[in-house]
């Protein structure tokens, strides 16, 4: 599979998730939803613009000069992001405990299908703030707050979700999966884990 096709693959997934009604509690469903002026027509001109306030979403992770392949897939940063998150402990964003990786199905992160655990917004939720606290930007910032709004209007805390999402990538074991020496030194991270 080329890395085109792994890009549009996401691409039509994206797409297809985001003009859906979500169902959080057996029969409520959320008319609300993040914020979000791309759609299929304009992507490439919102994604140029994206890129210039610091979104690197769509961009193909580089390790050692090679495209970083997990798997035989080839990772863009937003699926490492997913990636990364599935590594941590999970945390509760409301009645669910969220993994990154397990409100929806995809060959990528999983072996065999399943039924997702819950809402697969909730996923998406934890990748922003995620982004938002180790790859720090105008973008990942006005991304974050997009989604704090929408994780308010569900009556998930957002400040609950920040403060347990820091405290799972300080307390990360593992393999240095996030090579925050790496990212930007001034990234929310380094801010947050001298108070967290």
């Amino acid at each position: 599979m080329t890395i085109k096709n792994n890009i549009d693959r996401e691409k039509e997934r994206f797409f297809k998730l985001k003009d859906k009604k979500y169902d959080l509690e057996n029969n409520q469903i959320f008319f609300y939803k993040p914020f979000n002026l791309s759609t299929q027509e304009n992507f490439h001109q919102f994604l140029y613009f994206k890129r210039l306030l610091g979104c690197l979403s769509y961009d193909i992770v580089i390790r050692d000069d090679e495209p970083l392949q997990i798997e035989d897939y080839v990772y863009n940063y937003h699926n490492l992001f997913h990636y990364e998150i599935s590594n941590l402990d999970r945390i509760n964003m409301g009645k669910d405990r969220v993994s990154g990786i397990h409100g929806f199905y995809s060959p990528m992160f999983h072996d065999r299908n399943f039924e997702p655990e819950y809402n697969g917004m909730l996923d998406e939720a934890r990748v922003a703030i995620h982004e938002w606290i180790t790859r720090t930007s105008i973008f990942s910032t006005f991304k974050a707050l997009n989604w704090i709004i929408w994780l308010a209007s569900i009556r998930v805390n957002p400040m609950l979700v920040i403060v347990d999402h820091t405290k799972s990538i300080k307390e990360y074991n593992g393999d240095k999966l996030f090579d925050l020496e790496n990212n930007q030194k001034l990234n929310l991270y380094n801010f947050l884990q001298n108070f967290i």
